[in-house]
Order: structure tokens, then C-alpha cells, then sequence
């Protein structure tokens, strides 16, 4: 379970009706915004949009990257190991499939974090490159 953050700063926002219900309707829009009884987190996705608009989100993910190389390094430090171990003439089986393991948990990650960035960013390929060409000359806005 997530640890909840400590917020104790109040800040005061007037919205008049109409905005108020279009915030509503957009947070009953994504379910990570709704309660279980059907309704909306609206603090939470008013804090959510504006720190993401602040830029939050990219030190989340500088955050993210940051453990993922760690792992990466970790995973170095394995190979030399199992290969210091292969070459001495001892092998196990389970260091090998691990080290597959460990491999497969880091990549999922790095596709789920790089998922994220462009449901967030979009993707930085034209459109012309995601139907095929070259897009040559052409320039993207």
C-alpha cells in the first residue's frame, strides 16, 4: 500500500458552477480519481493537474530513472559474478536464471516508465516515421 503524504498547506481556490462540475466530470473520468462509493476526488485531481502542469511529474520520473539504473548496475555486478564463476569452472543454473529474471523485471519496467511518458508527452516520432516513411524534408509541428 502507498504511504499517504503529509499535506498540511491549505490553499484556497474559487471556481464558479460551471467550472466546479466540469472539474467533476473530468475527475469521475479516470477511476484513479474516484472513491468507492462512485464520487470524485476532486482535490486530488485539481493537485494532480496542476502539479503536473508544474512539471512534478518529471521529478517523479528522474526519480524512477534513477532506480532503474541502480538495478542496471546491480545486474552488472551480477553478470561479472556469474561470469567470474563460469570461468572458474563452477556453474549453477539458478545464477543464469536469475540474472534472465532480473533482466526481464528491469526491461517491463523501463516499458511501462517509457508507456507513461508518452501517454503523458505523446511520442516523439512524426507521423510520418509511425506509418512507415522516412518523412524525408518534411517537417512535423
Amino acid at each position: 500500500m502507498r504511504k499517504m503524504a503529509k499535506r498540511e498547506c491549505i490553499v484556497g481556490v474559487r471556481f464558479d458552477e460551471k467550472e466546479l462540475d466540469f472539474l467533476k466530470k473530468k475527475a469521475l473520468q479516470e477511476k484513479k480519481y474516484c472513491f468507492r462509493n462512485g464520487s470524485a476526488n476532486l482535490p486530488g485531481y485539481i493537485r494532480s493537474c496542476i502539479l503536473e502542469q508544474s512539471g512534478w511529474k518529471r521529478e517523479t520520473y528522474a526519480k524512477e530513472v534513477r532506480e532503474l539504473t541502480y538495478q542496471i548496475r546491480k545486474v552488472g555486478v551480477n553478470i561479472n559474478q556469474v561470469t567470474a564463476k563460469i570461468n572458474s569452472g563452477y556453474r549453477e543454473r539458478d545464477d543464469v536464471r536469475i540474472l534472465q529474471e532480473n533482466q526481464n523485471q528491469i526491461e517491463q519496467r523501463l516499458k511501462d516508465l517509457l508507456k507513461k511518458l508518452e501517454e503523458e508527452h505523446g511520442s516523439n516520432k512524426t507521423d510520418a516515421y509511425q506509418a512507415g516513411e522516412e518523412g524525408r524534408g518534411k517537417t512535423s509541428v
